[in-house]
């Protein structure tokens, strides 16, 4: 008996995810749930539905739940949440969380909501990443990058999602940006969803973690000017191997200089 299809995407934090996100799931007929792990409790906090949620935060130590035990338990909670969703005509997109896996405190090498999922559902995957350069700015200033010990490896970090889902569909923020309507399309595509060319007019009708909320009405997505680098970030990113890599892999640019002056080309041509 074949196994039914669940879509899954994934990126690290400061990607623009939020975003690509927010456009995916007002395509018709998708639900899409946010953020997604099956071991990320985060911390204790208002959660009344979830009793393990506050089990886990509070007493783990005492309790020792196995990792079986919690995958178990997150596949009993999705589960009728796929099943829901396809009793609709739906279609369930999970947005992983993949920052919480390669840059948690005890780093991982592979995607736990997928190898959690795998034994019951196909998965149908994308990968969405944006310019190592700057979201490691951002990222880095938010303080989510205590686990890395350099730009090179928080770029390894990078190569090591992209290894894991080998043969998978990547698609980059900035080609979103400078084209969303041609992007989601592909996207779309790739997940096999429906699009819809007025997606943009219900882009702000949905709220998902990681969601500023700001703004009300269309999309309003365009490339933005590339952000500050230090001199000394600079001297990390030409001494890089794994960005060179990344450079080589997805025609990157090595120097954050030349990075800029582009940018600044692209929002000039954008008008």
């Amino acid at each position: 008996m074949s196994k039914p299809t669940i879509r899954t995407v994934h990126h690290f934090a400061a990607t623009g995810g939020t975003m690509i996100c927010k456009s995916l799931a007002v395509l018709p007929e998708v639900y899409l749930l946010s953020e997604v792990s099956p071991f990320t409790f985060g911390q204790v906090r208002f959660n009344p539905v979830d009793p393990l949620q506050q089990a886990v935060c509070q007493y783990q130590a005492r309790l020792g739940f196995s990792a079986n035990e919690l995958a178990q338990a997150f596949y009993s909670r999705l589960r009728p949440v796929y099943d829901k969703v396809a009793q609709q005509g739906g279609h369930l997109v999970l947005r992983d969380h993949s920052h919480s896996d390669w840059f948690g405190p005890q780093p991982r090498t592979v995607s736990t909501l997928a190898e959690v999922l795998k034994g019951a559902f196909d998965l149908t995957s994308i990968v969405t990443l944006r310019n190592p350069v700057e979201t490691y700015v951002s990222a880095h200033k938010r303080g989510w990058t205590a686990t890395v010990a350099s730009f090179d490896d928080y770029c390894a970090r990078i190569l090591s999602l992209v290894d894991y889902f080998d043969g998978r569909p990547v698609f980059h923020y900035e080609y979103f940006v400078a084209d969303p309507d041609a992007s989601l399309r592909a996207m779309a595509d790739a997940l096999a969803l429906p699009f819809d060319p007025g997606w943009r007019a219900r882009y702000n009708s949905v709220r998902l973690t990681g969601d500023s909320g700001r703004g009300s009405g269309e999309a309003d997505i365009r490339p933005l000017p590339l952000k500050p680098v230090s001199a000394e970030l600079r001297r990390a990113v030409l001494a890089s191997d794994t960005y060179r890599q990344l450079c080589e892999r997805f025609g990157y640019l090595r120097d954050p200089e030349d990075m800029a002056a582009a940018r600044r080309e692209a929002i000039a041509a954008r008008g």
